[in-house]
C-alpha cells in the first residue's frame, strides 16, 4: 500500500472503469463535502482523500494501441471520488482555457491538459479516464466536452451534469492566483492509499466484496456485477464458452444500461431495487427476501463442476432478456410522465388511467401483480378481440383498485400472510402459467367476501373499522383533510359531477386540496367548527391556485355543507360498490356522528396508532 497524489498517479498513465461498476452516482452531499475537503486544506498539509485499488491491464481495455507508451489501470474501488476529481480538474482546465492563460502552477497549460485531462494517442484525444464499454466512453466525453445533447441521458449521466455544474459555479467567479491554488491542492495535496491488484486476483469477485456486502451498492448493481462474474466463470470452466460468454456479458451491459436510462426519464429517477425485487416475483414467483437471487438462483457454487444442474450462459440470457423487456413496462405502470400509448397495442388512455389511479392510492403490494398483468397483455399479441379482451384487463384493474381503496383506505386493514402471497404470486401466474384475468378477478372479489361480507358479523366490523378511522381523524385534529387518499377521492368525484374533464389523465389535474371559508358566526364560535372546517363536505380541488367550486353560496352555507356531506358519502358507497350500503352506513361517516360520540375536545391523552391508520405506513 502505497501513499500517492494524483498528480503522482497520472502522466503515462489511463484509468479505466469496468464494466461491473456502477454509474456516477454521487450528488450534491458527496460534491459538497469533497468540496470542503479541498478548501480547508492549509499550509503544506496533504488531505487523506480515500483508498484507490487499481490492476494494470491491457492497453486495449482503453482502445489503445498495445505499443503505445502509456499504461491502462482498471479501478476495482474508488472510482465514485476518482471521477470527481477528474471532473473538477476538466473545469478547472476549461475555466483557465477560456482565461486565454498559457501555464498553470508553473506548468505549460499543454503539460498540464496531457497529464490530467486528455492526451493524444494514434491521432486521437483520448480522456485521461475512460470506460471499458465503448458507448459509455463515447458518451462521457461528450458530457465532459459539453456535447451530450446528441445521447439520451440516464439517471447516472445527469448525475454526471450537475457535479460540472457544481463545481462550476463553485470556480467561475474565482481569480488566477485561486484557480491555481485550487489546482495545487487538487492534484499535490489529496492524498490516496493505492492498493495494487495482480491478476491473480478475480477482481469481480473482490469488487463484491467490498461493496456488496458493505452495502454501498444497490443490489441491482450487484447483481450486473454477479452476472458478469458467472460468465467468467463459466468461460474459466469450458474456454469454448468464450465467444458466448462476451456477448452475454454484452447483452448484460446494455440491458443495465436500458434500464437505467428508463428509470431516469423523470425528474426523480424510480429505484432500481423496486424494479428488481417486482421482476424477480414474476419471473421467479414471489420470495420475501430478494436475497434469493444471490443465495439461490444466481449462485457462484452452480458453476461448479460438482453442481449437478449447472448455471447456463442461455439461463442467464434468458433472464437478461426478461429484465430489458419488462422495464418498459415497469416504467409505464409506475411514472406519471411516461406512456406506452400508440406503441402497445392495449395501451389505451382507460388502462393508463386507471393505473394512474392505482398509483395514487400508493399501496405496493400490488405492484407484481399489475406488472405479471402488462407482461401478459403484452404478449396476447395474436387476441381475436382486442377491444374485448381490453375491456376484461379493465374490469381486473378496475377490482384491484376497488379493493386498494376499500380495504387500505377506507378500513386500514391488513392482510395477513395468506392472502398477501396470493396477491404476490399473481404476477408469476399471469407471467408463467397465462392465468387470465377473469380468475384472478375472481380471486379479488373472494378475498372482499372473506374481509368485509363473510358474515353479519364481519360487514359490521368493516362499517365499525371505517368509522373509526374516520372518527379518529377528526380527533387528530385535521378530519378528512389528514385522509391521504382524499385528492384521489375528490378528483373521482368531480369526473362524476362533470367538473372537470374526464379526458384529462387523473394523476395530472390536481395538486392540492383546499377548505372553502366558513363566513357562519354561530359555527365559527362554537367548538363545532374544529370538525366543520375539516369536514369531507368543506373541502374542495385546487388547480393552479384556481379553487374548483360546486358550491352555491345563495343557499344557507350551514346545510349546503350537511348536504354536499351525505352527497359525497353516498357517492363514495355507491362508486366503488361497497357491501350493503344502507343510510346507517352512510350516518356512521357524517359530521353529526363523530361529534355527537366524541373524545372531549379538551381531552389530554395523546392518540396511539390504533387510535388512527396513516395511509402511507402499509409497506412492509
Amino acid at each position: 500500500m502505497e501513499k500517492k497524489t494524483l498528480s503522482d498517479i497520472f502522466g503515462d498513465t489511463f484509468f479505466g472503469i469496468p464494466d461491473y461498476q456502477r454509474g456516477y452516482s454521487w450528488g450534491h452531499e458527496q460534491l459538497d463535502d469533497i468540496w470542503k475537503d479541498i478548501s480547508w486544506i492549509r499550509n503544506e498539509k496533504g488531505h487523506y482523500t480515500g483508498g484507490l485499488t487499481l490492476r494494470e491491464v491491457n492497453p486495449e481495455f482503453g482502445y489503445i494501441n498495445s505499443d503505445a507508451p502509456y499504461k491502462v489501470f482498471e479501478v476495482v474501488d474508488g472510482q465514485q471520488r476518482l471521477t470527481t476529481l477528474f471532473i473538477l480538474i476538466s473545469r478547472i482546465i476549461n475555466r483557465i482555457k477560456l482565461m486565454n492563460v498559457k501555464k498553470i502552477a508553473g506548468r505549460s497549460f499543454i503539460q498540464v491538459r496531457d497529464k490530467f485531462f486528455e492526451r493524444e494517442v494514434d491521432d486521437e484525444q483520448i480522456l485521461c479516464l475512460i470506460y471499458q464499454d465503448e458507448e459509455l466512453n463515447e458518451k462521457f466525453r461528450a458530457i465532459i466536452n459539453g456535447k451530450a445533447t446528441k445521447y439520451s441521458l440516464n439517471f447516472y449521466d445527469r448525475n454526471i451534469i450537475f457535479a460540472i455544474d457544481f463545481f462550476d459555479a463553485k470556480i467561475k467567479k474565482l481569480e488566477l492566483s485561486d484557480l491555481e491554488e485550487l489546482f495545487r491542492k487538487t492534484t499535490y495535496m489529496m492524498y490516496f492509499n493505492i492498493v495494487g491488484v495482480n491478476n491473480d486476483f478475480d477482481v469481480c469477485a473482490m469488487f463484491e466484496v467490498m461493496n456488496y456486502r458493505g452495502k454501498a451498492l444497490t443490489k441491482f448493481e450487484v447483481l450486473k456485477n454477479r452476472l458478469i462474474y458467472l460468465c467468467e466463470l463459466i468461460k474459466d470452466r469450458d474456454k469454448s464458452f468464450s465467444t458466448k460468454a462476451r456477448l452475454t456479458r454484452v447483452s448484460i451491459n446494455s440491458a443495465w444500461g436500458y434500464v437505467y436510462k428508463k428509470l431516469g426519464m423523470g425528474d426523480k429517477p424510480l429505484a432500481e431495487d423496486d424494479f428488481l425485487r417486482v421482476h424477480a416475483n414474476i419471473y421467479f414467483g414471489y420470495k420475501k427476501d430478494i436475497d434469493f437471487l444471490f443465495k439461490e438462483v444466481f449462485s457462484i457454487d452452480k458453476v461448479a463442476d460438482e453442481y449437478e444442474n449447472k448455471l447456463t450462459l442461455d439461463f442467464i440470457d434468458k433472464y437478461v432478456e426478461s429484465i430489458n423487456y419488462s422495464i418498459d413496462l415497469w416504467v409505464y405502470q409506475r411514472c406519471l410522465d411516461y406512456s406506452l400509448e400508440g406503441y402497445a397495442w392495449w395501451a389505451s388512455k382507460g388502462v393508463s388511467n386507471i393505473i394512474g389511479r392505482i398509483n395514487c392510492l400508493n399501496v405496493r403490494h400490488f405492484d407484481s401483480m399489475i406488472l405479471g398483468a402488462l407482461v401478459r397483455i403484452n404478449n396476447k399479441k395474436d387476441s381475436k378481440n382486442p377491444s374485448a379482451f381490453i375491456d376484461v384487463f379493465i374490469k381486473f384493474l378496475s377490482q384491484v383498485e376497488k379493493f386498494i381503496f376499500i380495504n387500505y383506505k377506507l378500513v386500514g386493514a391488513r392482510l395477513n400472510h395468506k392472502s398477501k402471497r396470493l396477491l404476490e404470486d399473481h404476477g408469476y401466474l399471469f407471467v408463467n402459467n397465462n392465468k387470465s384475468f377473469p380468475a384472478a378477478q375472481k380471486d379479488i372479489d373472494i378475498l372482499i367476501a372473506e374481509e368485509f361480507c363473510g358474515d353479519e358479523d364481519d360487514f359490521k366490523k368493516f362499517h365499525t373499522k371505517m368509522a373509526d378511522k374516520a372518527k379518529a381523524r377528526f380527533h387528530n385534529g385535521k378530519g378528512w383533510m389528514d385522509w391521504s387518499s382524499i385528492i384521489y377521492f375528490l378528483t373521482a368525484y368531480y369526473i362524476d359531477q362533470g367538473l372537470i374533464s374526464r379526458r384529462k389523465r387523473f394523476n395530472h389535474v390536481y395538486e392540492s386540496v383546499e377548505r372553502y371559508r366558513i363566513y357562519d358566526e354561530d359555527i365559527l364560535n362554537s367548538d363545532k367548527y374544529k370538525f366543520t372546517v375539516n369536514d369531507i363536505g368543506n373541502i374542495a380541488l385546487k388547480s393552479d391556485e384556481i379553487l374548483i367550486s360546486d358550491v352555491d353560496f345563495s343557499d344557507n352555507y350551514t346545510n349546503f355543507i350537511d348536504d354536499r356531506n351525505i352527497k359525497m358519502l353516498k357517492f363514495m358507497f355507491l362508486h366503488w360498490d361497497i357491501p350493503r350500503i344502507n343510510d346507517e352506513d352512510i350516518s356512521n361517516l357524517s359530521l353529526d356522528n363523530f361529534t355527537a360520540k366524541s373524545i372531549p375536545l379538551t381531552t389530554k391523552r395523546k392518540l396511539s396508532s390504533k387510535d388512527y391508520f396513516d395511509d402511507f405506513d402499509l409497506e412492509d
